[in-house]
């Protein structure tokens, strides 16, 4: 059954929207069977899609006051139905039958009541939301550095014009050497609305079987080196992802109180590319040994600093190890590393713009060469035992090396459309190629240098802008 942060990608809000009773996620729950609706609302027409045992049901139409005239897409077919608001739930008639949505909170099991929330504490003076398709919005690109390596420039990223950009190209610990330099990048609104892309972590693990642990065989501790990889337990169910996770909150925010991690959840259209990614690896697999990886995404809650928050953390955990009599020998990656937050009630409407922005990370040609030098020096340099992934013919520094390569490759056509269609962005044509930016913006102007404005007044032009139109702004279009 499909639980409420199922494909969290999907809960994406309106921008202002013209008819906002019907934007949000909706929930119907019969005899056991569980159905989530996802609706977004611009200028009288509705988006939206519905999501029961795994599939995905997308559906347009028109809104007229409390009443929507939609077409469902079943296996092809297009349905026609309808949606009315009535009594603040949501009743949906097709084919003759009628099924009451009601606005959804944090998934509970049915006879548990979901917690009470604060309401956000009101903004202090002199602090702004986060930009909206009120707009405009100028997107600003922004050039960080290796401070490890001379403060070389290593990574780009559009930024709206009033955050904050902290952070840059991230290295490990000299002990955990064997771990490839990545990224640790947080971008923050005036009013906390926060993204963070955090490292890419590779860790190693190694579980006794039960024979070995009567034997006196241990776990090695958390924290130490295995051969220049840091010693990492990975959770073996929800329950230790939730206190997993409970941690990761603590330690970025020390003085968070009420922590509640709402739903952890399997995002199968993501799980999916990460499993596409993981195939030359998957076919080199030999008895004992295997490869997997899983893309999740957690939807959280916490106090701080006076307001009430949510986040959506998105990891993705990739597995290369070999089974034997004396346990399990495990190399895990944690890829993708991102979190979203908002204050609470607000972040769906932000999620589009906080998954472009993370989409537009890039890394300096210089620096690439750099990394790439590295890992393969890494790579070169390996020398593990062959115990640890026996008879498959690859060190495991082989195998993550060509793994983190897989991962760097770009995707294909296909697979950007559907990444596309599940972070609601547009990919739009540049002088220079392509740029991924958030949907539901009537007009994008950028001014070839790589930066942009999105905007929704069709009265706006950034030539009249006193605070920028000493540029020379174009119109860019959506990529066919």
């Amino acid at each position: 059954m499909i639980r409420s942060i199922a494909l969290f990608f999907l809960l994406a809000g309106c921008h202002l929207c013209a008819v906002a009773g019907f934007d949000g996620t909706w929930i119907y729950r019969d005899d056991g069977a569980v159905a989530t609706a996802t609706i977004t609302v611009l200028d009288s027409r509705l988006h939206g899609h519905v999501q029961e045992d795994g599939a995905v049901y997308p559906f347009t139409g028109t809104v007229a006051g409390n009443r929507a005239a939609i077409q469902l897409s079943i296996e092809g077919e297009q349905v026609p139905a309808t949606l009315t608001l009535v009594d603040g739930d949501l009743i949906a008639e097709l084919d003759g039958e009628r099924y009451r949505y009601q606005r959804m909170g944090p998934a509970r099991a049915p006879e548990a009541a979901p917690p009470q929330r604060a309401a956000p504490a009101p903004l202090a003076e002199g602090r702004r939301p986060a930009p909206s398709a009120n707009g405009p919005v100028v997107l600003e690109r922004k050039t960080l550095t290796d401070p490890g390596v001379n403060n070389m420039p290593s990574h780009t990223i559009l930024v709206p014009k009033g955050w904050q950009v902290k952070g840059g190209a991230w290295w490990a610990a000299p002990a955990f050497f064997k771990v490839l330099p990545s990224q640790d990048i947080t971008i923050t609104a005036p009013d906390g609305t926060e993204l963070h892309i955090a490292p890419t972590i590779a860790a190693s693990d190694f579980r006794p079987s039960a024979e070995a642990l009567n034997s006196g065989g241990k776990r090695p501790a958390e924290g130490q080196s295995d051969n220049g990889y840091p010693v990492l337990h990975q959770p073996d169910d929800e329950a230790g992802w939730r206190r997993k996770l409970t941690q990761v909150i603590s330690q970025a925010w020390p003085t968070a109180t009420s922590i509640t991690i709402d739903d952890i959840t399997v995002i199968p259209s993501l799980t999916a590319i990460l499993h596409q990614r993981l195939q030359p690896l998957i076919a080199q697999q030999q008895p004992g040994g295997f490869v997997n990886g899983t893309v999740y995404a957690a939807s959280i809650h916490y106090t701080n600093a006076g307001a009430t928050w949510e986040q959506i953390n998105v990891f993705g955990i990739t597995n290369i190890g070999f089974d034997s009599m004396v346990g399990r020998s495990l190399y895990w990656t944690i890829e993708p590393n991102v979190s979203y937050r908002a204050p609470a009630g607000q972040l769906t409407a932000a999620m589009p713009l906080l998954i472009a922005l993370a989409n537009s990370l890039g890394h300096t040609p210089e620096w690439t060469r750099m990394a790439n030098e590295h890992a393969r020096k890494i790579n070169q340099a390996a020398n593990f035992k062959p115990s640890v992934l026996a008879d498959t013919g690859k060190s495991a520094s082989d195998i993550l090396f060509e793994g983190w390569k897989q991962r760097e490759a770009s995707s294909n056509q296909s697979q950007r459309r559907i990444i596309e269609s599940i972070h609601e962005v547009n990919t739009y044509a540049t002088d220079t190629g392509s740029v991924q930016l958030p949907a539901g913006y009537n007009s994008v102007y950028s001014n070839g240098q790589g930066d942009y404005i999105l905007s929704n007044n069709s009265l706006y032009q950034p030539s009249t802008d006193t605070s920028i139109n000493q540029q020379n702004w174009q119109t860019i279009q959506v990529k066919p």
